[in-house]
């Protein structure tokens, strides 16, 4: 059995229809398992139940995981603007959550939202998204349990301003970003 068929069937499962928390993480399975599948009807189905139920229920983090998704199928099927602005809408909502790993979830978006940028070479948009990354890693205080993981983060944001600001002719200070 597939792991898409598996999610289905939690879907009736009554300790996942009891907790809006545990159907929450089936319908988010749902979403990825369906976009790994190229199941792309079924994934905006499980899209829009699953940001349903996340607002419904107040769940900033699920209604974040949502809009990420579907700024992605968005951006990929051609309105690029509402793509990017979902991804965007993603960031700054996972950065409202009390999760401890909002920080690294927010640096992770960014990177999508810079490679959408990207995908239209609007390297300046992608610079901005870049130095924002930067601020965060440097300044956050939310990465989750790994003890490395801001560093790790934040070298990340580095290289990927470094690329930004190479595609946009500033060699010296792709230099200096990449080393800092």
């Amino acid at each position: 059995m597939m792991p898409y068929d598996l999610y289905l069937q939690l879907l009736d499962n009554k300790e996942a229809k009891a907790d809006n928390e545990k159907m929450l993480n089936v319908l988010n399975s749902l979403c990825m398992a369906s976009e790994l599948a190229d199941h792309k009807m079924e994934q905006t189905k499980w899209l829009r139940q699953l940001m349903d139920l996340a607002k419904k229920t107040g769940n900033a983090y699920y209604e974040s995981q949502g809009l990420e998704a579907m700024g992605k199928r968005i951006y990929y099927e051609g309105d690029r603007e509402q793509g990017i602005k979902y991804v965007d809408d993603a960031i700054d909502l996972i950065s409202t959550t009390d999760r401890e790993d909002a920080d690294h979830m927010a640096h992770s978006y960014m990177l999508i939202l810079n490679g959408l940028y990207a995908g239209i070479n609007d390297y300046e948009n992608a610079l901005k998204t870049d130095e924002r990354n930067v601020r965060l890693t440097r300044e956050g205080t939310r990465w989750g349990r790994r003890p490395d993981q801001q560093q790790r983060d934040q070298r990340m944001a580095l290289a990927k301003m470094a690329y930004s600001l190479a595609k946009l002719g500033k060699f010296n200070r792709a230099d200096s970003a990449y080393n800092a």
